[in-house]
């Protein structure tokens, strides 16, 4: 992710397959999407062993999500270093909101579909997220806005905290029975 990030931080992608996009959009924003899906797949119980539950590993489960998502945001704001186009708190801001709901997949125990809403929220605010000609972006389509505002950080913010503490205080059913897929 980060060789991705300082390699790519100056490309833009100007359409996917025949979808050609109203104003190109960088790569910066879009990695997000990959580092935040590794981020809340790192923190499902791939040994599917069945865990206890006392406080303390409420809180090694919150660490253990928040650091990953801090190394997704690092890495993936490397590319800064090379001059990015967007800013970082844009890209952080990304991160945030595709953990989160790569997190929440994780705790409703589809760890195999955590690239799903990620991916599909980038794809539609990739092919649906713009009025026609017109430049910007519908209010919807946050992630695909190059500039942050308090609302964007605390909507990102109360989704984060929201699937974390879903995760935190009532794992999956396949980490409390130690269910496989």
């Amino acid at each position: 992710m980060a060789l991705l990030s300082l390699l790519g931080a100056q490309l833009s992608v100007a359409g996917v397959a025949n979808f050609l996009f109203e104003s190109p959009v960088s790569l910066m924003l879009l990695l997000p999407a990959l580092a935040g899906t590794a981020a809340a797949t790192a923190s499902d119980n791939t040994a599917r062993l069945p865990l206890p539950d006392p406080a303390r590993a409420r809180g090694a489960r919150a660490c253990w999500v928040l650091a990953w998502t801090s190394l997704a945001v690092i890495a993936v704001n490397l590319g800064q270093a090379t001059g990015a186009a967007v800013s970082w708190e844009a890209v952080a801001r990304n991160v945030v909101i595709h953990t989160a709901l790569g997190v929440l997949m994780v705790r409703f125990g589809h760890p195999h579909f955590v690239w799903a809403p990620p991916m599909g929220l980038t794809l539609i605010c990739m092919l649906f997220g713009y009025p026609p000609s017109e430049p910007g972006y519908y209010w919807w389509a946050v992630i695909m806005r190059e500039q942050v505002t308090a609302a964007h950080w605390s909507t990102a913010t109360a989704l984060f905290g929201f699937a974390l503490l879903a995760y935190v205080l009532a794992p999956s059913a396949r980490q409390r029975t130690g269910q496989s897929d």
